[in-house]
């Protein structure tokens, strides 16, 4: 019997989908792989750190796999912030922090991280698998809208975010939140496709 593959981007709709025009939902509680780091996106750390919690990613699927448990890798998505009194969009991008998060399934366990992350810096020696962690984030009300297009264009629409949220008597209530939808490496600039998402109060 073969075994049912657990989904979130084709069985989660309202997570992974947007439009661009701006709209509102509630999200409950969700587990994530995660890795935290800081500075510009640009930066060999942050790549790597890409490199590091895909590979974990899928570690854990393949582990899962072998108990009748299986689950396909999610979409990479990233939570960026400030240090607290800084404005977000006039702070240099070498002060960002940032946290990658991919979707797993509850019955990932932080030993099974643990291990996977163990076995990656033994086998190809990427340090970044240190900070690797498995944690819960639980968003609420959030505003969200699609921006498509290139990565460095996505201030844009943040900005259009951040003006609906002040016409709707929003406030932030947590890190802004990209979930990246396209594979940049099999899609071009102009149709590149990120859900730029924003907790509020």
């Amino acid at each position: 019997m073969e075994t049912e593959i657990l989904d979130f981007f084709s069985q989660d709709k309202e997570y992974f989908s947007a439009t661009r025009k701006p709209m509102i939902l509630v999200l409950h509680e969700k587990k994530y792989l995660t890795l935290e780091g800081q500075g510009t996106p640009e930066n060999i750390a942050y790549h790597t750190s890409i490199e590091a919690i895909y590979s974990a990613a899928f570690q854990l699927k393949f582990l899962h796999k072998k108990k009748g448990e299986d689950f396909r890798v999610s979409k990479l998505e990233c939570l960026w912030w400030v240090d607290e009194n800084k404005n977000f969009l006039n702070t240099p991008m070498e002060e960002w922090h940032w946290k990658l998060l991919i979707r797993i399934p509850d019955f990932v366990t932080t030993e099974e991280v643990r291990e996977v992350a163990m076995k990656i810096m033994e086998e190809r020696g990427l340090r970044e698998v240190s900070k690797l962690q498995a944690d819960f984030l639980k968003e609420g009300k959030c505003v969200q809208v699609l921006h498509q297009g290139p990565y460095d264009k996505v201030g844009d629409t943040y900005e259009k975010l951040l003006e609906f949220m002040e016409n709707s008597g929003f406030q932030q209530n947590g890190a802004y939140h990209e979930i990246y939808i396209s594979d940049p490496n099999r899609t071009v600039p102009e149709k590149i496709k990120t859900i730029v998402r924003q907790p509020v109060k």
